[in-house]
């Protein structure tokens, strides 16, 4: 039987899981306009991150106005931990979005250029981070940690890869610094499918210690 708080709590959680819901697609969007050029679908996500980030915001007040109302058992703090971490990494992630948006809409200078973005295998990190922060968000939404299978594995792939794609975008520099504005925009995609990608590890990890597992650490996966 639920007490008070519980029942109280569940209606924050299932805002907290639709608002982080539509920072995934802000996400897939911003990757989106990046690869198709779509200046439009870019300046919705910039514009509509403010949006996510306000409602985030009130959400964080809802948790502290339902601890403070209420008195959450021992039993709700696993919980309450993996709200407030899903809601603080998606959160971010929709920062990432934006990040990426921003080089979709030509900053620093209209110059996307496929032959760097795949050499520096932005799209293949890009369809992975996307993959982890799906996966954290159905384990969240379902309460089942079976879906984090493998997450801890996949975070440290993409950190290797932009460790790699780093280094691929400096040979490609000192072969030809004209290129150098093109490998600009690539650091500044890897640094924030990165970032997403850790954010939802982060977030994986509460949830799976919400059901009483364990993931490695970040630390262990470097």
């Amino acid at each position: 039987m639920k007490n008070t708080f519980s029942e109280e709590f569940d209606t924050v959680r299932a805002r907290a899981f639709s608002v982080a819901l539509s920072a995934e697609e802000m996400l897939r969007n911003s990757i989106h306009a990046m690869r198709t050029r779509d200046d439009a679908l870019a300046e919705r996500v910039r514009s509509g991150r403010q949006v996510l980030l306000h409602e985030m915001d009130d959400i964080n007040e809802e948790i502290l106005s339902c601890i403070a109302m209420n008195q959450p058992l021992e039993e709700d703090i696993p919980g309450i931990a993996s709200v407030v971490s899903v809601t603080a990494s998606m959160e971010q992630v929709a920062r990432n979005a934006g990040e990426i948006a921003l080089v979709a809409t030509g900053y620093p200078q209209k110059l996307v250029n496929d032959r760097i973005f795949e050499a520096c295998s932005i799209p293949s990190m890009a369809d992975k981070t996307l993959s982890m922060v799906h996966d954290t968000l159905v384990a969240f939404g379902s309460e089942s940690p079976d879906y984090l299978s493998g997450h801890a594995a996949r975070n440290e792939e993409i950190h290797t890869m932009a460790v790699n794609a780093m280094r691929t975008g400096l040979e490609i520099i000192s072969d030809d610094p004209r290129d150098i504005s093109a490998v600009e925009q690539v650091l500044m995609v890897i640094r924030a499918l990165e970032a997403a990608a850790m954010n939802s590890f982060i977030a994986a990890e509460r949830i799976n210690g919400a059901a009483g597992g364990v993931l490695r650490t970040p630390v262990e996966c470097e």
